[in-house]
Order: structure tokens, then sequence, then C-alpha cells
């Protein structure tokens, strides 16, 4: 058995101890939903924490970014943050935005890490959604009217010792979630 199985298993041995006496890890046991994404050298998994939600409902989202290749770590030149996040479906077309800043981050090889959802982009005054953005981007929380939507968590950047001046290494986990109007169930 390769040691990565065997820390899964660990781990869910754990958790499924800390939920036995009531710790409220029973969110980790199975309430969360996710898409995974291996190509040998990066695992990308995106997290919500249901498949359907009412409208006006908070989402949870999240990313974990693990290396899982054959070194003891990999180092990423990226624009900031490493890990960005989209949505589409409705008014979201699957846009983003980033620091077009150069930083370096190094992956231990078994150290997952988590980026939670952040919201980025911007509108002008005169777009006819104009205010469906003020109140999306005013509010902490990921929010989202009825219809279906992709979410995605894709991580983009440049290998130590690669050619920066090439097209970069991405890979990007999907997930789909539907929300549905309260006044119509």
């Amino acid at each position: 058995m390769n040691n990565g199985w065997v820390k899964r298993i660990a781990l869910c041995l754990i958790a499924a101890a800390l939920a036995a006496v009531g710790t409220g890890c029973e969110a980790l046991l199975g309430s969360q939903r996710t898409d995974l994404v291996n190509d040998s050298v990066l695992e990308l998994r995106i997290y919500t924490d249901k498949d359907e939600y009412i409208s006006g409902e908070a989402v949870e989202c999240y990313a974990i970014l693990e290396y899982v290749g054959g070194a003891d770590s990999i180092t990423i030149h990226s624009s900031d943050p490493l890990v960005y996040f989209t949505i589409k479906g409705s008014v979201f077309k699957g846009d983003y935005a980033v620091n077009d800043v150069l930083i370096t981050t190094t992956l231990i090889k078994g150290e997952p890490v988590r980026y939670d959802f952040v919201k980025s982009g911007g509108y002008s005054k005169n777009d006819p959604n104009a205010a469906f953005w003020e109140s999306w981007f005013s509010d902490p929380e990921v929010r989202l009217p009825s219809g279906e939507f992709t979410i995605s968590a894709t991580v983009s950047g440049y290998f130590d010792g690669s050619d920066m001046t090439g097209k970069p290494y991405t890979l990007t986990a999907s997930k789909t979630i539907v929300v549905t109007d309260p006044e119509t169930q």
C-alpha cells in the first residue's frame, strides 16, 4: 500500500473517531462535495458544502492543492493568487482577475494547501447588471441567484527551471451546483 493511501486511511479513521465523540467533524465525513484532478505532478480538488442551494444561501467553496510528484517539493512561479476561482452560469461568464505580479510558491510533497474562494473581477456603473455586481462584491459570502453554475479552481504558473516565456502549466478542477428559487419550490 503506498504512503498516500495510508495517510488518507489514517485521516479517515481520525475523522471518524472525532465524529463519534461529537466534535462536529461529520461534515468531513460526507457532507462536502468534491471534484478531483490529478496529473501526477499536482492534485487539485474543489469542494462545496452541498450540490444544491436555495437562492441567497451562502456557498462554502474552497480548493486543496497538493504536490504529488517524485521530488520532495516543487516551486511554482505565478500571478497572485496561485489558485484562482471562476464561475460560469447566469450573469457569470467565467472571468477572473489576478494581481499581475510574480509570486513564488513552494509546495512540499504530502502537505496539501487550502485556498478559500475569493471573489475577483470588476464592473462598470454603465453595466446593465451593475446593481447585481455591486451587491455581489459588497457581500463577503458567495451567494448566487437561481440557476446552474460551474465553479472552477485553476492553478496556473511555471515550474522552477522551465521556460517562463512559453505557455504556463495549468490545471483546473470544476464543480457544478444548482441554485433554486425558494418561491418556485
